[in-house]
C-alpha cells in the first residue's frame, strides 16, 4: 500500500481515534480542530494543523467528519480535483435541519412520525401543554451561543424540534 498524506478537519474534535488510527496504519496524518478549547484532543497521538486550508493543498485526502457547512468545504475541495471523504451541503441538511430530513424521508416513501418545529421553547412548552403526551426533543442545526462553538457553527441558529 502506498503511504498517503491525510488531513482530518473537524470542528469539535470527533474523529482523533480514526486519525491516530491511519497514522499507526503507515500515513502521514495531521489533524486540525476548529474549536479552540478541543484543540488538545489526541495530543500527544496525532500531529497538528493549525491551518486547514493549508494543509488540504498538502493533502493527499482530506476527511471532514462534521455537518454545519463542511459539506460545503468538502464540495468545494472536489470540485478542485481533491479526494475528500465527508458530506455535501445536501447531506449537513439532511442531518442539521431534522424537519428537512424527516420531509425528505417521507418523499422517499418512508413512514415518519409525527413531528412539530419551534423556533424557541416557549411555543414548544405551551404545544406540550397543549398536547401532553410523551415527547422526545431533538435539536436542529446549532444555537448561536457566546461560548465556544466554531464561528461557522454560530451563523446557523437552532430550531428546537419536538418528536411526538
Amino acid at each position: 500500500m502506498d503511504k498517503k498524506r491525510f488531513l482530518f478537519a473537524s470542528l469539535s474534535g470527533l474523529i482523533g481515534d480514526i486519525a491516530w488510527q491511519i497514522l499507526k496504519e503507515g500515513h502521514d496524518v495531521r489533524y486540525y480542530i476548529d474549536n479552540e478549547k478541543e484543540r488538545d484532543i489526541a495530543d500527544g497521538f496525532v500531529p497538528k494543523s493549525k491551518d486547514w486550508e493549508k494543509d488540504a493543498k498538502w493533502a493527499d485526502i482530506v476527511v471532514f467528519d462534521d455537518t454545519l457547512g463542511q459539506g460545503a468545504k468538502a464540495q468545494a475541495l472536489r470540485a478542485a480535483g481533491k479526494p475528500v471523504i465527508g458530506g455535501t451541503p445536501y447531506t449537513d441538511n439532511l442531518e442539521d435541519d431534522r424537519s428537512f430530513g424527516q420531509e425528505e424521508l417521507k418523499k422517499a416513501g418512508v413512514n415518519i412520525i409525527p413531528y412539530e418545529d419551534f423556533d424557541s421553547f416557549d411555543p414548544a412548552i405551551e404545544f406540550v401543554k397543549k398536547n401532553p403526551d410523551r415527547y422526545v426533543i431533538k435539536p436542529s442545526g446549532r444555537r448561536k451561543t457566546s461560548n465556544a462553538a466554531s464561528s461557522s457553527a454560530k451563523k446557523k441558529t437552532e430550531k428546537t424540534s419536538f418528536v411526538c
